[in-house]
């Protein structure tokens, strides 16, 4: 009788111990649930922000004050300002030969990193409310923008979309 009542004991403090242990993982993973969703919707109010004043610096209004009010005298483009590559002058070396002037190479287009490319997280910097807070470096923030979108995909176990 002892040997049975001890037993149920045993098995008893077994069951109370498993169902603390998982009442308190439970509790454990409902705050990291939490605390994940809060940075969802951070990142979330974020990317709004960043489109917002995205769209608002490509706005053609906004385009259009900023041509008018700079000190640049810019016109529009005249047909006789048009001219073709044979048209240029060559420029000749040192050596005697002539080559194409170097100016008339085109610029290498900067290159966006592909979301698998990337190892760590993009350090994003914040935008003021400010109107001083113009976007210096477009392709950087769009791809910034790109890798936060793809967080935020992965949070919410969705592959992330390619452009």
């Amino acid at each position: 009788m002892i040997r049975s009542l001890a037993l149920w004991a045993c098995l008893m403090a077994a069951a109370g111990w498993t169902l603390f242990h998982t009442s308190y993982r439970v509790v454990s993973l409902e705050s990291k649930l939490a605390k994940i969703n809060h940075e969802i919707a951070e990142e979330t109010q974020g990317i709004q922000v960043l489109k917002a004043e995205w769209s608002y610096l490509n706005s053609p209004s906004h385009l259009q004050a900023l041509v008018q009010g700079s000190n640049l005298p810019l016109k529009p483009t005249k047909a006789a300002q048009i001219a073709s590559l044979d048209s240029i002058p060559q420029k000749e070396s040192s050596d005697g030969t002539t080559t194409q002037l170097a100016a008339l190479t085109p610029a290498p287009t900067p290159e966006i990193p592909k979301i698998s490319q990337v190892s760590a997280a993009p350090m994003i910097t914040p935008v003021s409310a400010s109107r001083g807070s113009a976007i210096q470096n477009p392709q950087a923030n769009a791809a910034n923008l790109m890798l936060l979108l793809a967080r935020v995909e992965k949070r919410n176990n969705r592959v992330p979309s390619q452009p």
